[in-house]
C-alpha cells in the first residue's frame, strides 16, 4: 500500500498463491457410510495464484479495485474419482469493481465477475462449460457506520450468464455488520 490503506484512500498492489495437495481417497479406515474427517489418503496437487489491486481517486470517493485468479488442479484428481478422460483442469477469473460515493452515506457501485475455462478436468465436457460473465449494478446506503459497527440498507441488480442461460435478479438485503 502507499498514500494510504488502498480502500478509501491511497493504492494496494497485492499477489496471492496457495499451493497443495488434496486427498482424493478416503482412509481405509473411513466409510463412505460414517467418514472420519482429515483421513484421507493419496493426495494430489492443486495451485491458485493471483493478484489484487485497489486505487482511488476524487478525494476517496471513487474506489477502483478487483483481482485476477489462475488456477489448476491435478489430472490425478480427476483420475481417482474414476473419469477414464481426465486431464489437469485449469481457469481463470476475478472481478474489477468501481465504487462511487455520491454524499454522505450513499454509494453506487459496478462489478463485472468472470471465469473462463482453460480445460476441463475431464476432456469430454466442452471447454467453456462453467463459464460465467456477471454485471452488478447497486446502492447502498450507510444508517450508520463506526469502528464497531456498521448498519445498511443495500440493493443490487444482477445479470448472469452461465452456460449460455441469462439470469436476471433483484435483491434487496439489510446489513448488520459487527466489525471488530
Amino acid at each position: 500500500s502507499f498514500g494510504g490503506y488502498g480502500f478509501s484512500e491511497g493504492h494496494r498492489i497485492g499477489a496471492l498463491g496457495m499451493f497443495g495437495q488434496a486427498p482424493s481417497q478416503l482412509n481405509p479406515a473411513s466409510t463412505l457410510a460414517a467418514p472420519v474427517s482429515g483421513t484421507g489418503q493419496d493426495s494430489k496437487t492443486f495451485g491458485r495464484v493471483g493478484f489484487d489491486g485497489s486505487m482511488t481517486a476524487l478525494n476517496g470517493n471513487v474506489n477502483i479495485f478487483g483481482m485476477y485468479l489462475y488456477a489448476w488442479d491435478s489430472q490425478d484428481l480427476f483420475a481417482t474419482q474414476g473419469i477414464a478422460t481426465a486431464q489437469t483442469a485449469r481457469w481463470q477469473g476475478g472481478f474489477i469493481e468501481a465504487d462511487y460515493t455520491v454524499s454522505g452515506p450513499h454509494v453506487v457501485y459496478y462489478r463485472y465477475d468472470w471465469i473462463r475455462n482453460v480445460s476441463q478436468g475431464d476432456s469430454t465436457f466442452d471447454k467453456h462449460f462453467g463459464d460465467v460473465n456477471a454485471h452488478t449494478l447497486a446502492y447502498r446506503h450507510h444508517f450508520i457506520s463506526s469502528k464497531r459497527l456498521g448498519v445498511a440498507f443495500h440493493v443490487e441488480f444482477e445479470m448472469i450468464v452461465f452456460g449460455g442461460i441469462e439470469i436476471l435478479e433483484l435483491s434487496p438485503i439489510a446489513v448488520l455488520g459487527l466489525k471488530g
